[in-house]
């Protein structure tokens, strides 16, 4: 899957599509719902055809640079129920996840105090592990005798410290043999008004206790607030309080530094409000500007849930139209992936394998697996953007935006130098093309299909398509 980029001192010509304006504040509607050939659904990556009409010329540099050393993968997949082959696990192993999502239940662990059941827990780790995935956990659910609020603020905060304890020593990735588990992170979406939001103080006290508890049995435990919603405020009619990460990250600070206690900070990301935040990018942008103003704007940021669905229909429940489709949940996926990582989020996990499908009917928003219902057998376009997405940047870090007006580019570098561009026109639904200078290109659409020419060569980027474009070796 590495495929050598030369640097050139030459120009990379990037032509775009016409545009037919969307209103920006909501994904558009598609005329068609489909692969680009096979039936839907079907278990075989779909075929690429067609070319674009070019209208526009823009040229812009691909220079060389100093290479740097490769990262580690940032892509994930949230996983809440099992973890094993009937949820999926095999399959985001052959889609190159590497990470997993996944809930530590308290209430289910020690439903009585001081007594612990293990196994289902044990059975999630190993599994993950031995797939080859790294294990990010979410603390959820308080058992009945530590509190009467499942995800919100506990009677006697040493009772949960007790519990983080003894979980990081059953989980310590430094004692060789163990299950591992290095990513803690507490409560989701915590900043919800009826759980820590309208007390942040509560939840300053907790990550205050459970940090250093964590991290005096595993040194290189990872420990943070549970991902935050940050969207749909109170202020608009929801339950989320906008204030409550600056809020914590003040409390933290009080006791002497926020960065004593939490390593990183999570949000979750859905297109829902996209008159404000436009992409993931934008939203990354808003979070680091409040860790920054609280100090702590050289953190990571991680995105342990993002989502985007593939429905469109229209008939759902609460009569909102869902403006979306097979091919623009795919592009939507590579899109989160890739502005992500331009907004320096060092770990994307998509949410989910599967639709929620007792909600599809109800809700456009909870058709966002990788799959058709629970059929493991039916793949959605999305899954095979997932695959094709990390082969070809697996080993390559985000180095550098190559985007301006109508087209968003963005350049991928290996250690050793090579290059890789991810190339899409705007907006969203339109075709578009992208001449290349080079003497000879090689690259993939979004599904996987390769392609070669002898240059200089016009490539074609179809409605919601997106290339993956190197010079060839």
């Amino acid at each position: 899957m590495h495929y050598r980029v030369l640097a050139v001192t030459g120009l990379i010509i990037l032509l775009v599509g016409s545009i037919i304006g969307q209103p920006a504040s909501r994904p558009p509607v598609h005329a068609e719902n489909r692969p680009e050939s096979g039936p839907a659904g079907s278990d075989q990556a779909p075929q690429r055809t067609g070319l674009a009409q070019e209208t526009t010329r823009l040229f812009l540099p691909l220079v060389n640079r100093r290479a740097r050393a490769v990262v580690p993968t940032p892509y994930g997949i949230t996983m809440y129920g099992s973890v094993d082959e009937a949820a999926g696990l095999g399959r985001m192993q052959d889609a190159g996840a590497s990470w997993v999502v996944t809930l530590m239940d308290w209430g289910q662990i020690e439903p009585v105090k001081g007594q612990f059941n293990w196994s289902q827990f044990d059975t999630k780790v190993r599994n993950a592990q031995t797939a080859g995935f790294e294990v990010f956990v979410l603390l959820v659910n308080n058992p009945a005798w530590a509190s009467s609020n499942p995800n919100g603020p506990v009677n006697n905060i040493q009772d949960l410290v007790d519990f983080v304890t003894a979980a990081a020593q059953r989980y310590s990735c430094e004692v060789p043999g163990n299950p591992c588990v290095r990513y803690w992170s507490f409560y989701p979406e915590p900043d919800r008004n009826t759980r820590f939001g309208n007390n942040p103080q509560a939840m300053a006290d907790i990550v205050a206790a459970v940090g250093p508890a964590i991290r005096g049995v595993m040194p290189s435990a990872k420990v943070l607030i549970g991902g935050l919603a940050y969207d749909w405020f109170t202020e608009d009619g929801g339950p989320f309080v906008r204030s409550f990460l600056s809020e914590v990250l003040a409390a933290l600070n009080s006791r002497g530094g926020a960065r004593n206690f939490i390593d990183a900070v999570a949000f979750h990301y859905y297109p829902i409000s996209e008159a404000r935040w436009p992409t993931i990018r934008e939203k990354a942008g808003e979070i680091r500007g409040i860790m920054a103003q609280a100090g702590v704007g050289d953190l990571p940021v991680y995105v342990p849930e993002m989502g985007f669905w593939s429905s469109n229909n229209n008939n759902v429940k609460n009569k909102n139209p869902c403006y979306s489709s097979e091919d623009y949940q795919a592009r939507r996926l590579v899109e989160m992936f890739v502005l992500g990582q331009a907004a320096g989020v060092q770990k994307l996990a998509w949410f989910e394998v599967f639709d929620a499908v007792s909600l599809v009917n109800d809700y456009c928003t909870e058709e966002h697996g990788l799959f058709w219902g629970t059929d493991l057998s039916r793949p959605k376009k999305a899954y095979w953007a997932y695959k094709t997405l990390t082969a070809e940047l697996g080993g390559y870090a985000y180095s550098r935006p190559l985007s301006t007006g109508q087209v968003e580019a963005h350049v991928f570098r290996a250690a050793d130098g090579r290059e890789k561009v991810v190339v899409w026109s705007q907006p969203k639904d339109q075709p578009g093309t992208f001449p290349v200078g080079w003497g000879c290109v090689q690259g993939v659409n979004i599904t996987g299909q390769p392609f070669q020419y002898a240059g200089p060569v016009t490539l074609s980027l179809l409605r919601n398509d997106v290339l993956f474009v190197r010079t060839c070796p």
